[in-house]
């Protein structure tokens, strides 16, 4: 068996939770097939975070990933004995944003151990052009440990013990373990560590109101969601994060109010899902892989990586022969041959008189049928699902898959030369919307929480598909 699964088993057999939280079984067999795989969960938000009283635009990164750690010295392990070893689940989360001329650079890390054990460790620091904030929280028996380093007087060089065992810090790690084993009601939290940095306030445990939502269908996300609140009376301040309902409990948003000064006006830091990827990313250290930073949404630090790309762009398009002119390339399920073929164009009439009402409504309008009406979300029969529209292979049956969202779902189409992306803000969001590549009909919308090996979930309506079953 292998060792990590092992180590799970054995944990979560012993660890007492309480009855809201789901039995060890269910829960070891979850995070060994979730976590345990030598990859990590990138997940790229777009950032609205407060500060001196004003919104500042950026962009947020959270890293989660198993990992083996020394319980006693509390460091990552690498080597030697494995007597006071256990698993945890670290996040290392980042923010960047600017204040007017300068940059700030916020990360915060955390190490949970996967068995129900309060959180072990949590670092966290500041940087931007005035200085530099270093905090850290070390478990110690029953409370923890802070050590403070900063340039600031208030924040300066200090070591303070800390009561209590729940970290707001903690909170993140223990979504993705299980939700159900979240503080709720009337609770004493220790405040989170970026939030008592940017506003100095000290880092005693608050007394706080937790409610965990019940499981709801979120039209913006177009799956079941959840959401956990913690209200800091005495702070006037509330965070609130919404999750994915189904494992692995992805963070999908946050949102978190407070005054920076006493006397200040209360502002919305908010975080919102556009990117997310499993990868190996220790292993692709090399210069050659900056440009897959582009695939999570992320700024490129290379503008030789963005001009080269341009130049290999035009010299392919130079290249192209001219009997390719205005036609598009269509990957043919039947023939396992990527076709140049011309695009279908229609007036909106040609389209009205050969589709029925919703078929026209949905494809060519954009619109989108009612979750769990729709004629293919729960088909598992073998086949091919084409454009109804146009006749184009679209989706597999191999890839489709139970989102549990009402609506047909795929991680990853036929071939991507056979749909298109477009950036969709109806719904005051960013969304990606999928068409068909060939007729440029509407399909659904692509998002970042599908299985592996994409991470993608094609969201698609079952009007704009025509199944063509496998005999």
């Amino acid at each position: 068996m292998n060792r990590h699964v092992l180590i799970i088993l054995l944990v979560v057999a012993f660890a007492g939770f309480g009855k809201r939280f789901d039995g060890a079984e269910s829960t070891s067999k979850r995070l060994t097939s979730t976590w345990f795989q030598g990859k990590a969960e990138i997940g790229r938000f777009e950032l609205q975070q407060e500060r001196y009283g004003q919104l500042r635009a950026g962009e947020a990164v959270m890293v989660f990933v198993t990992e083996d750690f020394h319980t006693d010295r509390q460091v990552k392990y690498e080597t030697g004995s494995r007597q006071d070893v256990q698993p945890v689940l670290k996040l290392n989360t980042t923010r960047h944003f600017l204040t007017g001329i300068y940059p700030y650079t916020m990360m915060t890390s955390v190490f949970t151990p996967v068995n129900g054990d309060p959180t072990i460790k949590v670092t966290s620091s500041i940087q931007e052009w005035c200085g530099q904030r270093f905090l850290q929280l070390n478990r110690k028996k029953q409370d923890y440990q802070q050590k403070m380093f900063s340039y600031f007087d208030r924040t300066g060089d200090k070591v303070t013990e800390l009561e209590g065992n729940l970290l707001e810090d903690a909170i993140w790690c223990q979504i993705r373990i299980g939700p159900e084993a979240l503080p709720i009601g009337k609770v004493k939290v220790i405040p989170g560590s970026e939030y008592c940095q940017l506003t100095f306030t000290p880092q005693d445990a608050q007394p706080a109101r937790a409610q965990l939502s019940a499981k709801s269908h979120s039209e913006r996300w177009q799956a079941s969601v959840r959401t956990y609140r913690l209200d800091y009376d005495e702070l006037d301040r509330w965070l609130e994060i919404t999750f994915g309902a189904a494992a692995p409990y992805g963070i999908l948003q946050w949102r978190e109010i407070y005054r920076e000064a006493a006397n200040g006006p209360q502002v919305v830091t908010r975080g919102s899902r556009t990117h997310q990827q499993w990868l190996d990313y220790w292993n692709m250290n090399a210069p050659e892989y900056e440009s897959r930073r582009r695939d999570l949404g992320l700024a490129s630090f290379s503008p030789f990586i963005d001009s080269l790309e341009v130049a290999m762009s035009q010299t392919d398009n130079e290249s192209q022969n001219a009997d390719f002119a205005g036609k598009i390339m269509i990957y043919d399920v039947e023939t396992g041959e990527t076709e140049a073929v011309d695009p279908i164009e229609k007036s909106d009439d040609q389209w009205q008189k050969q589709l029925a009402p919703e078929q026209y409504h949905i494809l060519r309008q954009a619109g989108t049928e009612r979750a769990f009406t729709g004629e293919y979300h729960n088909n598992k029969k073998k086949g091919l699902y084409v454009c109804a529209a146009c006749g184009t292979d679209l989706y597999n049956s191999k890839a489709k898959f139970d989102s549990g969202t009402g609506w047909p779902s795929y991680y990853e189409p036929v071939a991507e030369s056979n749909v298109t992306y477009e950036v969709d803000q109806k719904v005051g969001m960013a969304r990606t919307e999928v068409r068909c590549a060939r007729c440029n009909s509407h399909l659904g919308h692509v998002f970042d929480d599908g299985p592996r090996p994409t991470g993608k979930r094609h969201c698609i309506n079952s009007t704009c598909l025509k199944f063509e079953e496998q005999k």
